[in-house]
């Protein structure tokens, strides 16, 4: 690097700078302070500067996007930390600076920073090599597909693994990488930042005594949460064919939620099989009713949520087979315990529920007990699993709940 520029970079850096040309995406999956950010900006301060990207891939024009989900957190994180590296490389004199449109040009390269959440910017987005900052934040389908298509040379993403769920490694990883080749993953973690103080790396390395923790943010791997409500699922290409008590749940989201639709089976008493058939926000009765219909629901029966009764009416009159799932008391707990007497398997097409099911957690008390409530957040689709649950299964085992069973479900 002295030949091109004067700046001391970690091994991050240079295993993004020898990153062979043919990687149209590069995955930074990083543990807390590796600093990937710091080495992703130096790598776009050099190709500002000298127009080559990689080590002898030169893009001599064009434009870098720095994106992230939100302008206000960009500007305060990496635009800072842009601005950074040139000043202490002795390299802000170079540059032609416009913060009002957060720009910074030599010559025929300009590096911008540009949120996700500026519409107009992203309906026009175009460019050369695109940089997806804190990509988890970022939907798949809502705003990485247009990223992609709109740029010419390289992708570029940066996250922290916390979801094993995130399109990064479904889609990337898992998917498009084993099939095309061109997805290059660097991992790295504080190991990789030799700038870290011995302090600094001491607090790190408390993690070690949570595994989740330490396997998310001191190694960089992908993780899962302690105190899920549902502990233990596999992912299954598809239904099977011969599934008993075939059926749907269903959750409303009135105005601005989310309404969900959940298909469920029953094979060899044992094993229950679940598949999200839509995960929408703001749906209408009658978006609704054309959706189940289309989607081939016909008279299968669905439980849906009793407080819908307007939705339901509506879908009655449209010839669908619904009728509102029975909540007897302690009903959220009961329908929790009993998908939980089961082994359940989930489609990999339902990616919502998969992710919410890193999120449903039950409550955790001061001293870090985890209490037998579940909190009431990122469970719309498992609500609707839960209805189809209470209408169509049996407890497997004598002692699968902690309380009677409620009269109410006999």
């Amino acid at each position: 690097m002295s030949n091109l520029l004067d700046l001391d970079v970690t091994r991050v850096f240079l295993k993004n700078w020898h990153c062979p040309h043919d990687k149209r995406w590069v995955v930074n999956r990083g543990g807390t302070r590796s600093g990937k950010t710091t080495a992703l900006c130096q790598q776009a301060a050099v190709w500002l500067l000298t127009g080559f990207f990689r080590d002898g891939q030169e893009i001599p024009k064009g434009n870098l996007a720095i994106i992230r989900k939100h302008m206000t957190t960009l500007q305060a994180t990496v635009m800072r930390d842009f601005e950074r590296v040139l000043r202490d490389a002795g390299l802000w004199g170079y540059v032609e600076v416009n913060r009002l449109l957060r720009q910074y040009r030599v010559g025929d390269r300009m590096v911008e920073f540009v949120g996700a959440d500026d519409e107009q910017k992203m309906r026009g987005f175009r460019a050369t090599i695109t940089w997806m900052n804190e990509a988890n934040e970022l939907g798949w389908e809502r705003e990485v597909m247009q990223l992609r298509f709109r740029t010419e040379r390289v992708l570029v993403v940066d996250f922290n693994p916390s979801d094993p769920y995130v399109w990064v490694n479904e889609n990337l990883e898992m998917d498009r990488g084993p099939r095309k080749g061109d997805v290059e993953v660097i991992v790295s973690t504080y190991r990789d930042n030799r700038f870290l103080t011995a302090e600094q790396i001491a607090e790190i390395e408390e993690l070690r005594s949570s595994p989740t923790y330490w396997n998310v943010y001191g190694l960089g791997e992908y993780g899962e949460v302690h105190g899920l409500v549902f502990p233990s699922v596999t992912v299954v290409d598809e239904m099977p064919s011969d599934l008993k008590h075939r059926g749907f749940g269903m959750d409303f989201g009135y105005s601005n939620g989310i309404t969900t639709l959940i298909e469920g089976g029953l094979l060899n008493e044992k094993d229950v099989y679940l598949d999200q058939r839509f995960y929408q926000t703001g749906m209408k009765p009658e978006q609704m009713a054309e959706t189940m219909l289309s989607d081939g629901v016909g008279r299968l029966p669905v439980a849906a949520d009793a407080a819908g009764e307007w939705a339901i009416d509506h879908l009655k009159q449209r010839g669908l087979n619904i009728f509102p799932a029975k909540k007897g008391p302690d009903s959220v707990m009961y329908g929790i315990e009993l998908l939980n007497s089961y082994n359940l398997h989930i489609t990999k097409r339902s990616v919502d529920m998969l992710r919410e099911r890193l999120k449903y957690t039950f409550r955790i008390d001061n001293n870090g007990k985890t209490l037998n409530i579940p909190i009431d957040a990122f469970n719309h689709a498992w609500d609707a699993a839960r209805y189809w649950g209470i209408t169509y299964l049996k407890p497997r085992r004598k002692s699968w709940l902690t309380t009677p069973k409620p009269a109410d479900y006999d």
